[in-house]
């Protein structure tokens, strides 16, 4: 492409506002809490379940435990909270270690190649691959859909309840942080020392 057809390009089809109304489209989804199925068990004929929150700054989220009215479908897997429970997300998005370095990492799927899957990432260098395409993903491009799991937690809340009063404290603990920094007495200290 040349720079005149580039110009005409981003006159009429105008990228940029088609972009801007994509992102737009997916920031709901963004703001669903994404966090991994580690293990589930019973404790005195009560669910529990460890995961992963996926959500916040952390590149190496902590496990927590929780009491849950159900099982999960599948452990070891990804799913978003929401208002009635949890939707399975894999195989279009996966939790994995990277091949070259043990770190984990979020992987999207880039490609269907020879009957296997190539994941990609933002952050790893060499994605895990899955060797055959599994059977939940041929389901979905068969047109199946992907049903919410109907679980909360065991108190009644819902995922996205929980997700919201953790996110709303991780948000005041980080500025109260910077509200209780005495800038002005740092900014003097630093002048009168030079």
């Amino acid at each position: 492409m040349n720079e005149l057809s580039a110009i005409t390009t981003l006159n009429i089809e105008n990228p940029l506002t088609t972009l801007e109304e994509g992102l737009q489209g997916i920031l709901p989804l963004c703001e669903l809490p994404l966090f991994l199925v580690d293990t589930q068990r019973p404790i005195r004929k009560v669910n529990h379940i460890v995961r992963f929150v996926l959500m916040g700054e952390s590149n190496e989220p902590m496990p927590e435990e929780f009491a849950v009215s159900d099982f999960f479908s599948d452990d070891k897997k990804l799913y978003v909270g929401t208002t009635t429970g949890a939707l399975l997300v894999y195989p279009m998005l996966i939790w994995g270690l990277e091949r070259d370095r043990a770190a984990q990492s979020l992987y999207l799927i880039d490609k269907v190649a020879n009957d296997s899957l190539i994941y990609n990432s933002l952050a790893a260098f060499n994605p895990p691959n899955e060797p055959i395409l599994p059977q939940d993903l041929l389901r979905v491009l068969d047109g199946e859909l992907v049903p919410i799991e109907t679980i909360t937690f065991h108190d009644g809340r819902s995922f996205l309840e929980a997700w919201g009063e953790k996110r709303k404290l991780m948000i005041t603990s980080t500025l109260n942080f910077y509200q209780n920094i005495d800038w002005t007495a740092i900014q003097e200290n630093y002048d009168s020392t030079w």
